[in-house]
């Protein structure tokens, strides 16, 4: 790539002949430009005049977020004309713009507040009456001040190319203008909460952090989005011991500056009905006892005991429920565990038998997507079940965006917000598109790049990945798990036994059922006082409120670091923001204590390599060949079916999405206050006015 000259404010400098605008050059030269309507993720709009520069051969100034850069071109970014401009665009701004930074929750990180100390009065000119707008009432999650509103356009912008479409825009005109709902609903979107960090000004708030805290007081600690698959980048702020808020944190090769309103609103989960110290219930009274950890775990230990003398294989009445929310060395320690003592393990997951890491790693590079000139999606409802990929795949539909992306699906009728074409509902339907010889098999065969998306579920992924012909040998087949637990589980190959093994289990009176962040109802239809149930986790539910022991256990956002993997491979570390509150303890150490009970008193049992905990921590090295490459991608190998024939008979399946709630679809948001809210506001049709 060839080089050019660029000479800004009388300093010259080569640079490569690429896509930036003149405003993203000086931004990579440490050149800075003052915006407000400007954010490289979002189309230009250039309605604010903020980055007005001179540039030779023209004869007024231009906008600098929207003008290329070219060879030999002169800029001027601080002359006494630009800066005269500047300091009239802020007087400008600030005649309606209310006085009332003291109680404003932007103060602090408020861009309009920042350039009126470069480029603003020490007094106004404007004697007439500011304006008022009425509030609109954008949901449980956004507080709107429009009154403060400047019209740069980012939330429009946003909502339109990534989210809702044309939902909220620009209405009336001159000193009337204000920015508005095109109808009566609240913004039903998984991702609106974006608009929040996106506004310049302290328009649009977090309703759930309003007069919390200033910018100043907060500490921020990088972590991730362990309810998404994609491994989101996030920045949890803390004042004190206390979580206030969680921001995106910007990561190209993942989620670029976006995360879901579930990571961003759900942290009132993580403090209400903790777990804080071990309980043991009292059968006579059924009132929970504190206990401390050495009598909880003995009394773990006891139950075991007692069981091993009635039953001679008592092991076969031991099950492990693992959630879909725990890290890489938790699900580690559950498998040896299992492992040694040939213990049952059930999960969240549908699978029963996963073969190859394709069959949970996605072919496709989460960076990539929005590159793909066709895509096919099966039964997958992406707005509910993976945001962040749903943004990438209607991000590449743009008409602004470098490849046109052809969208058809194959599923039941959902509420999508990308432009799809519908083809049908089951695989036979994905089958008559393969090999029939028609206009789409036509235009798939002939796309530059195709990647199909469909669910992680066994039966899902045997039809897809045994319904792809010979000739297909360039499509990228993506599986979506709903979440990086799921990832770590499969990568560890932790997987449930067969229903046949499940309903042999059931049989096994007594039995002892440990539960580790595993809070789903049974439906076992079981004699209730036959069984020894023990849950492990953060929070009380209404659906282990009947167990016997229960055992505190920190979640992501405290105690230790933490490792999770992402639906491309990669590996990342989630550290902790707040310290494990009261007698809580990490998942993984808890395991290892009830393994070495187990150890002393199973004389049956004897491996030395269980006493060394640095020894099982070593083991990991082993089992995951990328653990020592977090945040790197490790491909993934498979080979498209080659012997598949046209005369191959398959088993008809419907494709339908299974997620119902993405707003309680966990352990933690269906906890979280905030997150709830979002069902009320949805079940009612708000007024336009209504707060």
């Amino acid at each position: 790539m060839s080089n050019i000259s660029l000479k800004i404010n009388s300093k010259t400098y080569s640079v490569s002949t690429d896509v930036y605008t003149l405003i993203q050059r000086c931004e990579l030269l440490s050149i800075m430009i003052p915006r407000f309507c400007f954010h490289e993720k979002l189309s230009i709009a250039g309605n604010c005049r903020m980055c007005l520069v001179e540039v030779n051969n023209s004869p007024k100034p231009v906008v600098a977020c929207s003008t290329k850069v070219v060879n030999n071109m002169v800029v001027l970014t601080n002359s006494t004309l630009i800066k005269q401009i500047r300091e009239h665009i802020i007087e400008f701004l600030l005649i309606n713009h209310p006085l009332d930074c003291p109680i404003c929750d932007q103060g602090g990180e408020c861009d309009l507040q920042d350039q009126t100390l470069i480029y603003g009065s020490d007094r106004g000119r404007f004697k007439e009456i500011k304006r008022s707008v009425l509030d609109k009432n954008f949901g449980p999650f956004i507080k709107t001040i429009m009154t403060r509103c400047i019209h740069c356009t980012k939330c429009v912008r946003f909502i339109e190319e990534y989210s809702m479409g044309a939902t909220i825009g620009t209405l009336g005109r001159g000193g009337n203008t204000e920015i508005g709902l095109y109808n009566n609903h609240i913004l039903k979107s998984e991702l609106s909460g974006n608009i929040i960090d996106l506004c310049p000004v302290g328009a649009l708030t977090s309703k759930p952090y309003a007069f919390r805290a200033r910018s100043w007081e907060l500490i921020g600690t990088e972590s991730l989005d362990i309810f998404d698959s994609c491994g989101s980048n996030i920045i949890i702020q803390t004042r004190g011991n206390e979580i206030l808020r969680i921001l995106p944190k910007r990561n190209d090769n993942i989620n670029e500056s976006w995360i879901t309103d579930q990571i961003r609103f759900v942290y009132d989960a993580f403090k209400k009905q903790r777990l804080l110290i071990p309980y043991i219930k009292n059968q006579l009274n059924n009132k929970l006892l504190p206990v401390s950890w050495k009598f909880g775990i003995a009394f773990f230990i006891n139950n075991i005991v007692v069981l091993s003398k009635k039953k001679p294989n008592f092991f076969n009445h031991f099950s492990i429920f693992s959630g879909n929310m725990l890290d890489l060395e938790s699900i580690f320690f559950i498998k040896q565990f299992s492992l040694q003592y040939n213990i049952i393990n059930i999960n969240n997951t549908n699978w029963n038998n996963v073969n190859t890491r394709h069959s949970y790693i996605m072919d496709t590079k989460i960076n990539e997507i929005e590159f793909n000139t066709m895509t096919l999606i099966l039964g997958l409802d992406l707005k509910i079940e993976s945001p962040i990929i749903n943004l990438k795949i209607k991000k590449s539909t743009h008409s602004n965006s470098f490849v046109k992306n052809i969208i058809y699906y194959i599923g039941a009728c959902i509420n999508s917000n990308i432009n799809s074409n519908q083809i049908g509902l089951s695989t036979k339907s994905l089958l008559s598109v393969l090999y029939a010889k028609n206009h789409i098999t036509f235009f798939i065969k002939n796309s530059k790049k195709l990647s199909i998306f469909s669910r992680s579920d066994f039966k899902n992924a045997y039809s897809f990945n045994n319904t792809i012909p010979s000739s297909f040998f360039k499509i990228s087949t993506n599986l979506i798990c709903l979440n990086s637990g799921d990832i770590n589980t499969f990568e560890l190959n932790l997987q449930s036994p067969t229903k046949i093994l499940i309903n042999d289990f059931k049989k096994r009176i007594p039995s002892i059922f440990y539960f580790i962040e595993f809070d789903q109802l049974l439906n076992w239809n079981l004699e209730t006082s036959s069984i020894f149930r023990v849950y492990q986790g953060n929070n009380f539910s209404e659906n282990i409120i009947k167990y016997n022991l229960f055992l505190p256990s920190t979640n992501f956002t405290e105690g230790s670091i933490r490792l999770y993997m992402n639906c491309e491979s990669r590996i990342q570390r989630a550290y902790p923001s707040v310290t494990s509150p009261g007698s809580s303890i990490k998942n993984s150490n808890i395991i290892y204590t009830v393994m070495l009970s187990l150890y002393d008193c199973n004389s049956s049992v004897k491996n030395n390599s269980f006493m060394n905990l640095e020894h099982q921590k070593s083991l990991m090295l082993w089992f995951i060949p990328s653990y020592k490459k977090s945040g790197l991608v490790e491909k993934t190998f498979f080979l498209l079916n080659n012997t598949m024939k046209e005369n191959f008979w398959i088993k008809n399946i419907n494709y339908i999405p299974t997620i119902k709630s993405f707003y309680n679809n966990n352990l933690y948001s269906r906890i979280s206050s905030t997150l709830n809210n979002i069902n009320l506001y949805r079940s009612i049709d708000t007024n336009f006015f209504n707060l």
